[in-house]
């Protein structure tokens, strides 16, 4: 719709003086109101601008208070007209000649300075480059949608115009609405758009109707979702796989004629011929139940044909289609308190939330199938042979060069939600489950003041939050071959390739966005939870400083030839070393709450232990002398908490029994000898320990590197255990875990120190060879590995 606009030369002297208002005016008292300055047609595109006389069109750009106007790429500066909206709804129009222009030391900043009858209106411009600039003209307003994620504006219209002002796209919405989770709660805020018909609003996205706008709040440099994107791209042309990653643009957006900021404009994680190219279980669904979305879910405990999960959520529609056995299932790997807000779910005996994202409505018998499908591979996953009950391999049930290209840049990423949420999976006409496509990656590359350092672990730590599939997969051998392989033939070369001065992809991404993110920082300032430099470019050097430094470091570990060894520690007995002393029951006493300390080696029983790996990946470590296990005294999860000896508790402390009991033991008060020896406690430095074998059940040794303190690696160190399998972790016992008396393991060769992950006090070395204790031979520096207990860990989430 049209309407007419009053035009005219010049605007009286009375309106103009009211104009002070909004951009600073000089002039005597005021007569009349303005409520805004408005530049019209700023895309400087044909086809947005059939009715000149129109003071409505979606390419209109206000002036915002302070004075400030912000310009797509393709605006002509000098060009433009406007006008003056006053409080009783006259419009008065200005034209070019109506204003001066004067360029700022910085290409692209501008002053206009509007002129009436000596009067004078300085406005501040600032212009974008290179990008496309999305115009959204909203049904509802903005602020609807903006108070309730799930609100759906309709009646909107959108137009997308590049740099050089051709346009894309200028249509209807079908509707706008909030997304996110976390990053929904910021004060910029991401959207998803549906389009009134399929378009390629991205370069090989394929048309599509529904595309998401990343705000990137918490990312200053504006480019990680583009480069981890791009990255699996590449990564899976190389390796000759179909390309599921997602596509997408930087673009400049303008809602109601406000700058909304820089948005990464991308496809939907979605079943599409273009974008996850499985069988369309949802329009199957569909087709065969009509009105589904008018089902309620349903939530229930125990389903049948997936015997193991914890929970399943299903939509109780009628009719099964055909052959969905055999049809695509698209997953995200989520936290269970979101997965529980989605139609489609379950939760696997190990308590990992999956979210059905195709089919989104998924009745009892597909939940059932793909749960079960899923519990499967989890017990393959969590055994120690890599086999489940049924005798099924884990690498007969996952696409395992696939989840080791996967694992590896999200490694690669440091990524804070990797495999906790936004983790996807699909499965297609019953072959294995393959990872990706990869998403959402602002908190990756130290984008966040709590960043992990740049030469550790991380994703696959195990003191991460919530149950991990990664931490039991890196158990086998042959996963850590597949990551290897997929380190050094894939994604290796790819990040070498972002990372090439001059001619890199990171220096395209930066370059491309330079000007954009100067207006976007002008726009929002700093987020606090975000490492912000002063500038873009600084925000661009940090982010390659800490790439480099992560490559160089991962290439070290994956490149290590023994980085496949000694992945699991075997069940049996064993002596457990402190640089020369050895782990001791005080006084080999039998008694529960006997204290745990270290003492010179001898050959007695109080210092062999029995280590019982448990399904769920968890150690006992049980004296053999008293039969007691390792305890953390009275549950307790601080630094300084005594470790002693008591009976398993009733959880799953020794039995390897369900996590989900709500059991716990509380421990009769020490005995009184526990105040006078040396004791074992949580969260001390020297927390690096040698497991030595005993007996006929050998095992092999591992030595430990530590750090001197918080990012300082000790000098004397010439290397480190493999920081990624289970270290002995005191965990605080909820409601589905008490786990007092199970511990993480920590093994595997030695590899560089800048990758060890925390031990502490110097550097662990083997106890001295002694008759009475395990042949050196036995004592192999790259097998399984070091001891570590620390406090409970921090319930952060992405």
């Amino acid at each position: 719709m049209s309407i007419a606009r009053t035009t005219m030369s010049r605007l009286t002297l009375t309106v103009l003086l009211v104009a002070a208002s909004v951009v600073g005016l000089a002039g005597p008292a005021r007569a009349a109101s303005v409520t805004s300055i408005v530049f019209n047609n700023v895309s400087n595109s044909a086809a947005l601008n059939t009715d000149p006389s129109s003071w409505s069109q979606v390419d209109d750009v206000a002036v915002s208070v302070g004075g400030v106007l912000y310009l797509p790429a393709s605006a002509a500066v000098d060009k433009l007209a406007g006008w003056v909206v006053l409080d009783n709804g006259a419009h008065e129009a200005f034209q070019p000649g109506d204003y001066t222009l004067k360029a700022g030391t910085t290409k692209g900043d501008y002053t206009v300075t509007l002129t009436r009858a000596g009067a004078t209106a300085p406005i501040t411009v600032h212009q974008s480059a290179q990008l496309p600039a999305m115009y959204v003209r909203t049904g509802s307003g903005l602020a609807p949608i903006e108070a309730d994620k799930d609100f759906k504006d309709t009646g909107a219209t959108m137009a997308m115009v590049d740099a050089h002002a051709s346009t894309t796209y200028n249509n209807a919405l079908a509707e706008m609405k909030g997304r996110g989770n976390t990053t929904w709660n910021y004060p910029k805020k991401p959207y998803q758009i549906k389009l009134a018909s399929s378009t390629e609003l991205v370069p090989d996205a394929g048309a599509h109707k529904t595309w998401i706008l990343l705000a990137n709040y918490l990312d200053a440099s504006l480019v990680r979702n583009e480069l981890a994107y791009n990255l699996e791209g590449a990564a899976l042309t190389r390796a000759g796989a179909p390309d599921w990653s997602i596509k997408g643009r930087m673009v400049d957006v303008f809602i109601d004629g406000d700058f909304r900021g820089s948005y990464y404009l991308t496809e939907k994680v979605q079943v599409g011929a273009t974008r996850v190219a499985i069988t369309d279980l949802q329009k199957a669904n569909e087709a065969a139940n009509p009105g589904i979305t008018t089902y309620a879910s349903t939530t229930t405990a125990s389903l049948s044909g997936a015997p193991g999960l914890q929970e399943a959520t299903y939509v109780p529609f009628p009719n099964t289609p055909t052959g969905y056995d055999q049809s695509g299932y698209l997953l995200e790997m989520d936290f269970a308190t979101d997965a529980r807000l989605e139609r489609s779910s379950v939760i696997t005996r190990h308590g990992t939330p999956f979210v059905l994202k195709g089919p989104e409505d998924a009745n009892a018998s597909e939940v059932s199938y793909i749960g079960n499908r899923l519990q499967k591979l989890e017990d393959a996953v969590y055994s120690p042979t890599g086999k489940n009950a049924d005798g099924t391999d884990y690498s007969a049930l996952m696409d395992v060069p696939s989840w080791a290209r996967y694992y590896v840049m999200q490694e690669m990423m440091a990524n804070d939600d990797g495999f906790k949420s936004s983790t996807y999976f699909h499965l297609d006409q019953g072959g294995k489950l393959a990872a990706g496509p990869m998403w959402d990656f602002d908190r990756a590359l130290g984008s966040m003041n709590s960043r992990p350092p740049a030469t550790d672990i991380y994703v696959a730590k195990p003191t991460r939050l919530k149950p991990q599939w990664i931490n039991q997969l890196m158990a086998h051998e042959s996963f850590r071959s597949a990551v290897q392989e997929a380190y050094a033939s894939v994604v290796g070369p790819e990040v070498a390739a972002i990372l090439t001065p001059g001619t890199g992809h990171l220096d395209a991404y930066a370059a491309e966005v330079a000007r954009s993110a100067v207006l976007n920082k002008l726009r929002w300032g700093n987020s606090d939870e975000s490492l912000v430099f002063p500038t873009p470019a600084q925000d661009i050097g940090h982010l390659r400083t800490y790439l480099t430094q992560r490559n160089t470091a991962l290439a070290a570990l994956f490149g290590n030839a023994d980085f496949n060894k000694g992945a699991l520690l075997p069940d049996g007995d064993y002596t457990i070393a402190n640089k020369s002393l050895t782990l001791d029951v005080s006084s080999s006493s039998l008694d529960s709450g006997a204290n745990v300390q270290v003492w010179t080696p001898n050959s007695t029983g109080a210092q062999t232990f029995r280590v019982h790996r448990g399904s769920d990946g968890l150690y006992t470590i049980t004296n053999v002398n008293s039969l007691k296990a390792l305890d953390v005294q009275y549950s307790a999860a601080a630094n300084g908490t005594n470790v002693w000896q008591y009976s398993p508790n009733a959880s799953s402390a020794r039995s390897g029994g369900s996590p989900r009991s709500t059991a716990t033991t509380t421990p009769s008060p020490p005995p009184s000898e526990s105040v006078r020896s040396p004791t074992v406690r949580v969260g001390r430095r020297a927390m690096c320990w040698t497991f030595r074998a005993r007996g006929p059940q050998r095992g092999p040794t591992c030595r430990s590197t530590s750090r001197t303190g918080p990012g300082r690696s000790d000098s004397r160190s010439t290397g480190s255990s493999w920081p990624l399998r289970p270290r002995p972790e005191v965990r605080t016992p909820s409601p589905r875990d008490s786990t007092r008396t199970r511990w993480w393991m920590c093994s595997g060769p030695a590899l560089p120190t800048a990758l060890t992950s925390g031990c502490g006090g110097g550097t662990a070395r083997r106890p001295n060879a002694s008759p009475s204790r395990t042949p050196a031979a036995a004592r192999s520096n790259s097998g399984p590995a070091p001891v570590r207990t620390r406090s409970s860990m921090s319930p952060t989430r992405g």
